[in-house]
C-alpha cells in the first residue's frame, strides 16, 4: 500500500516515495507511544531546502507540514519521541548566515493536523565561542550547558506539555 510519504508493507514502512515531491532528502522516522510513525525530511520547496514532517493517521500520513521557518536553507533533520507520546524535530539552519540548530515540539491528535511549538534554538555561536551543547533526556526535556570556556547562559526550555 502506498501512502503519503512511505511504502507500507503490513505495519512497517520502507523508503520514502515521490508523493511529497522528487527531492526528498535525509528522511528520518520514529514511532510514538501510540504506535504512530512520525517522519521528517528535507526537501526543496519555494527555491530552498525546508524541513517537513508528517504523522501516520491509520493507514495513511497527514499532509506534509513545514517545520523549519527560515527563508534560508535548512537541512539534516533528526527526530525523537518520548514515552509520553511527544515528538521533537531538530535541524540545522543557515538562517542568520551562520550555522545554528533549532528544535520544535510537534503533536497531533488522532487524524488531526500537526501542531507545533515555536522553534527553540539549541546550538548557536555565542560571542565567538563554541556552540552550546544540547542534551535530551527520556522525557524530551532539553538541557544545555555552556562549554567550559564560554560565558553563555545555561538554557532549559523545561518539560514538554501538550
Amino acid at each position: 500500500m502506498t501512502t503519503a510519504a512511505f511504502q507500507w508493507k503490513g505495519r512497517s514502512a520502507s523508503r520514502p516515495n515521490s508523493v511529497f515531491g522528487p527531492k526528498i532528502l535525509n528522511p528520518v522516522a520514529a514511532t510514538d507511544s501510540k504506535g504512530r510513525v512520525w517522519a521528517a525530511w528535507q526537501a526543496y520547496r519555494n527555491g530552498n531546502l525546508e524541513i517537513l514532517a508528517a504523522v501516520q493517521n491509520g493507514d495513511k500520513f497527514s499532509p506534509e507540514t513545514r517545520v523549519s521557518f527560515s527563508p534560508a536553507s535548512d537541512w539534516d533533520p533528526a527526530i525523537a519521541t518520548s514515552a509520553s507520546g511527544e515528538v521533537a524535530v531538530s535541524w540545522d539552519t543557515y538562517d542568520k548566515s551562520d550555522y545554528d540548530v533549532y528544535f520544535r515540539r510537534l503533536r497531533s491528535e488522532a487524524g488531526g493536523a500537526i501542531e507545533m511549538d515555536p522553534p527553540t534554538p539549541v546550538a548557536a555561536p555565542w560571542k565567538g565561542s563554541t556552540a552550546l551543547g544540547w542534551l535530551c533526556d527520556s522525557t524530551l526535556n532539553a538541557h544545555t550547558r555552556p562549554p567550559p570556556t564560554s560565558t553563555a547562559p545555561a538554557f532549559s526550555p523545561g518539560p514538554m506539555t501538550t
